[in-house]
């Protein structure tokens, strides 16, 4: 079976590369809604719906149509809040399961919000019945305020775990554009990789935190996620932190069901129990390590390039993170082959995710003239002379289109010197 998990796991990546060719682009944000109706959807593996995470996913079954896609993944976010630095893995270093995950998605009928909503009342109740230190922070403001909310006085060394909503990763990114918060993506991605301290410096005062801990969970549409995200985001390693999740409703309920109040209480236990014994360093057993081996090479191996390699970079980490949680779940004290298994079968169905949206990313706001420009050179090549004028464009717009499509391979740009000494830019598409 794990084997089997494996090869299921590298066929996924094949076909993604097949699939999400970067020769190929994606339409026009405002022809996505056509096209995310037509789209096939990256496929969950079954495997993945085991133990409490299977019951959670099956006890809302009536009271949500949001995809059970999405409602694993904010169940795994909490439940990896919970955990805390309780437990992790030597992976280079110490490594912890904290999770940023993003729910993608159509407006509305995926029910993003209903999805954080029932996972964070099973955080709540969890969190009251064990005495954990963790809260929610619905919405970021500022660095300042992410380090005031896991900021406790009474206890420095013992800081709150964080689980941050942001209802629309669009209205995050737009805020981090602003100047007064500019630094807001740098520390997130700084705060992914769970440092000893998290300190943050004002005019008038310095805030460390020791021990910091924070998971983050938001929500976007394909149009969305492509307007959205820019080669800032992908290159700089933001990206690659996120968990990818997307999935379509497959029945209507009219009348939603409150989940059984019995089965509700029963998992709350269950997981406070499991929690409680999450503690120190789980180890890969030998067949665990063995498998991740076979997994590693193959995924070192892809041929994604540019951004697209980069935007799924940490794919490796993902498998780890997930088997740690599954193992946790699993009331066990060591990752094992069946752990190992799910991790490598949901981290890979996360990078297809990410491959399938990520080819509108980096285009930002200059999609339009970039979609323009990329259309004109299927004819044949232009001088960048020719280019300024077909699309009526000044040179820095230009320059600015020309290295958003090459990074991404879309174009080439090429360089000649004519017999006289003059040196000649040229586009033309990649092949």
């Amino acid at each position: 079976m794990p084997h089997e998990i494996l090869h299921e796991a590298m066929e996924i990546l094949r076909d993604a590369e097949q699939r999400y060719d970067a020769r190929n682009p994606p339409p026009l944000a405002e022809e996505l809604k056509e096209a995310e109706e037509q789209a096939t959807f990256p496929r969950m593996p079954e495997i993945v719906y085991h133990g409490l995470a299977g019951r959670y996913v099956d006890a809302l079954k009536d009271s949500t149509e949001a995809p059970r896609e999405f409602l694993l993944a904010a169940f795994l976010t909490v439940v990896a809040a919970l955990i805390g630095r309780s437990a992790w893995v030597i992976y280079s270093r110490q490594t912890f399961a904290n999770l940023f995950t993003l729910l993608i998605g159509e407006t509305a009928s995926a029910r993003k919000t209903t999805v954080m909503g029932f996972a964070l009342d099973l955080f709540a109740s969890v969190a009251a019945l064990i005495g954990a230190r963790v809260k929610a922070l619905y919405g970021l403001a500022s660095v300042e305020g992410l380090a005031a909310a896991m900021k406790d006085k009474d206890s420095p060394e013992n800081p709150y775990r964080l689980v941050i909503v942001e209802d629309e990763l669009k209205s995050l990114l737009r805020k981090a554009q602003q100047k007064s918060v500019g630094n807001l993506i740098p520390r997130l991605t700084e705060l992914y990789n769970t440092g000893a301290t998290f300190e943050v410096n004002t005019k008038s005062d310095s805030v460390i935190i020791r021990n910091p801990f924070a998971c983050v969970v938001s929500a976007s549409t394909p149009a969305w996620f492509s307007e959205s995200i820019g080669e800032s985001e992908i290159s700089g390693g933001f990206l690659n932190r996120w968990t990818m999740f997307t999935g379509k409703a497959e029945r209507l309920i009219p009348f939603p069901k409150a989940p059984s109040a019995t089965i509700w209480a029963g998992m709350v236990k269950d997981l406070a129990a499991l929690i409680q014994q999450a503690s120190g360093e789980y180890k890969l057993t030998p067949e665990a390590k063995d498998l991740f081996g076979e997994f590693y090479g193959t995924f070192r191996q892809r041929k994604e390039v540019g951004l697209r390699s980069e935007a799924t970079a940490r794919t490796d980490l993902h498998v780890i993170k997930y088997a740690l949680l599954f193992a946790v779940l699993d009331a066990q004290s060591e990752i094992g082959l069946d752990h190992i298994s799910r991790g490598i079968a949901l981290a890979t169905f996360n990078m297809d995710v990410a491959l399938s949206v990520v080819g509108a990313a980096g285009l930002g706001s200059f999609g339009a003239r970039e979609q323009k420009l990329l259309a004109i050179l299927k004819a044949g090549r232009l001088s960048m002379r020719e280019a300024m004028r077909r699309l009526t464009i000044s040179a820095d717009d230009l320059n600015r289109a020309t290295r958003a499509l090459e990074r991404v391979g879309l174009i080439d740009v090429v360089t000649e010197t004519t017999a006289a000494g003059r040196r000649r830019i040229f586009l033309e598409a990649s092949k």
